[in-house]
């Protein structure tokens, strides 16, 4: 599929965040039209307002069967565009499902319980171990969640478990053994124009190579990439009825090289791709994408902290050292000490602070139970501390 690619300039102001849009076309001016677009909102009472409005986009990515939305994982502004993307689309037709990248394929059942309500969202967390395998700050994607949940719109793990990409990456697909090999995709096209040259690219910036050869540093790519189009292309054709975002890294949909047309080739069926802008400076990336959106950057509310540097042993969790100003230092809390649980949360793992502290916000109390000392002299203590 050859589309008429557009750059859409998406410019929003602190303050009041009045979004306009501005579109040009090669070989055709799109008309700008009002669709009824929902406002996205942060994911936090005390982040400023944003709203966007998107003529000239919308109207046309709601005629294919997949949209691919790209993000810098850090980026607010990169989520919330996706979000009012995601929000017009099931405004035009519900029957929509997510595709994400952050959650690996085997925590499929997680997702479909949180959307059907049979958990809540901080077992979700847990059960697709978020906190160990994705890691960025969870406040970023609530809001597409949230809405997801609150809509039954289907969430579809598309991610290929870690353990099986760095074993490819250190020894190569041939290396897969047992189950691992059920995520090698019954097809994998090597011939793409400029894929191969991007991966080794990439692979030259890791320095020393650690990651191991270079060919099996692009087969691990590989099995990325056509192991989420696969997965994608699966639950399309299982629901012939649903049209699908996928919410992926730009790395994985810019050029069209990672996952789109990976996808096509599976479905038989064109798709359109959504770059958010890949810098601060909105250095233009025309040709990268069929649609290219421009943001400034929008910063999350800031996290309560307990002030604690942490590592882990064969012991557990324990404070390495502390932050200036540590409200747990304050209060007591000293190096080496070991951290047993955060509001009655057991705590064997950086997952599990994670797990219990993602939400807290400046100005909460927590209560902190750490070990101090030595089997022969343990002592348990527990502070009440309130975050910074």
């Amino acid at each position: 599929m050859t589309a008429t690619i557009r750059i859409a300039l998406l410019c929003a102001f602190t303050g009041l965040l009045a979004v306009l849009l501005s579109s040009c076309a090669t070989g055709k001016h799109a008309e700008p039209v009002t669709p009824p677009v929902s406002q996205s909102e942060p994911p936090a009472d005390e982040a400023p307002d944003y709203q966007t409005n998107l003529p000239g986009i919308l109207p046309e990515l709601s005629q294919y069967r997949v949209v691919l939305v790209g993000e810098r994982h850090d980026r607010l502004d990169h989520h919330v565009v996706q979000l009012d993307i995601i929000k017009y689309l099931y405004s035009v037709n519900p029957l929509l499902a997510i595709g994400l990248e952050m959650v690996q394929q085997p925590y499929q059942l997680a997702l479909t319980d949180f959307v059907e309500g049979r958990i809540d969202e901080q077992t979700m967390l847990e059960k697709t171990d978020y906190f160990s395998r994705w890691r960025y700050d969870y406040r970023l994607y609530a809001p597409i969640l949230r809405f997801a949940r609150d809509n039954r719109i289907p969430l579809v793990a598309l991610n290929v478990p870690s353990e099986v990409t760095r074993q490819t990456a250190r020894e190569g697909l041939v290396s897969l053994t047992g189950s691992a090999r059920n995520y090698i995709p019954e097809s994998i096209d090597r011939t793409l124009p400029g894929y191969e040259q991007r991966i080794r690219d990439s692979y030259e910036m890791h320095g020393e190579h650690a990651m191991g050869d270079v060919e099996n540093f692009i087969d691990a790519q590989l099995l990325w990439d056509e192991g989420m189009a696969s997965r994608a292309a699966d639950y399309l054709q299982d629901n012939p009825a649903r049209q699908m975002v996928v919410l992926a890294g730009s790395g994985h949909i810019i050029n069209r090289t990672g996952i789109p047309q990976r996808l096509e080739r599976r479905i038989n069926s064109p798709v359109v791709t959504v770059l958010p802008a890949m810098d601060e400076e909105g250095e233009e990336q025309a040709g990268t994408a069929d649609f290219w959106v421009k943001t400034t950057s929008l910063e999350l509310p800031d996290k309560g902290l307990l002030g604690i540097m942490l590592e882990t042993d064969e012991r557990g969790v324990y404070a390495s050292s502390f932050t200036e100003n540590s409200a747990a230092s304050q209060v007591g809390v000293k190096e080496r000490d070991y951290i047993r649980s955060i509001n009655n949360r057991s705590i064997s793992s950086n997952a599990d602070v994670g797990l219990a502290m993602w939400d807290k916000k400046p100005g909460e109390s927590v209560q902190l139970t750490v070990d101090r000392g030595q089997e022969a002299e343990l002592q348990v203590l527990r502070f009440e501390i309130r975050l910074h």
